[in-house]
């Protein structure tokens, strides 16, 4: 935008709105919802990281990736295994406490904070001080290694769809053939 046209929106936008004041309703009685919070406390952690030491937040983003790849299968039964729990409480039990001791159960396949474990104490691997951003790797990697799996299996069943399609066309097109002869 030209310096010019500017200069008109400014005071075009002074002379009309001259009399109007700003108001901005914030009622003091709303609690800040817990779910946005965290994602907003989440998000300024995430930034923080990467502004204090953007090499360690890159670090603690790649482990995090690694943990929640590695991780996934072994969250995911844990997770169902705590559902399952939920579902065959005994009266009297909280559905929480049936929630919890269901995930803490051991799932035969490694879960994210085993790899971390495993990272940090076997391996030798330094924790990161990065905490937000390793959080981030461990939300990140899941969704990656589903995409790609999905892609792949997709790619697969493609293939096998073709070469299905094609066998069949391959030999119902000699039997169209005879038939509109015989017509």
């Amino acid at each position: 935008m030209e310096p010019l046209e500017e200069l008109y929106l400014k005071e075009y936008d002074d002379y009309i709105y001259k009399d109007v004041e700003p108001v901005i309703v914030k009622p003091d009685f709303i609690e800040p919802d817990p779910i946005s919070q965290l994602i907003t406390d989440g998000i300024s952690g995430v930034q923080s990281d990467f502004e204090t030491d953007p090499a360690e937040a890159l670090y603690g983003t790649g482990k995090g990736v690694v943990q929640g790849a590695v991780g996934l299968p072994g969250d995911l039964i844990s997770l169902v295994r705590g559902l399952v729990d939920v579902a065959e409480t005994p009266e009297g039990k909280s559905k929480l406490d049936a929630f919890l001791s269901g995930t803490e159960k051991s799932t035969g396949l490694p879960t994210a904070m085993d790899i971390k474990m495993f990272l940090e104490d076997t391996l030798g691997v330094p924790e990161s001080s990065a905490e937000y951003a390793e959080g981030l790797g461990e939300v990140i990697a899941p969704g990656t290694v589903a995409t790609k799996t999905a892609s792949k299996a997709m790619k697969v069943v493609g293939k096998n769809k073709a070469k299905s399609l094609y066998s069949a066309t391959a030999v119902a097109a000699p039997k169209a053939k005879q038939e509109k002869v015989n017509k």
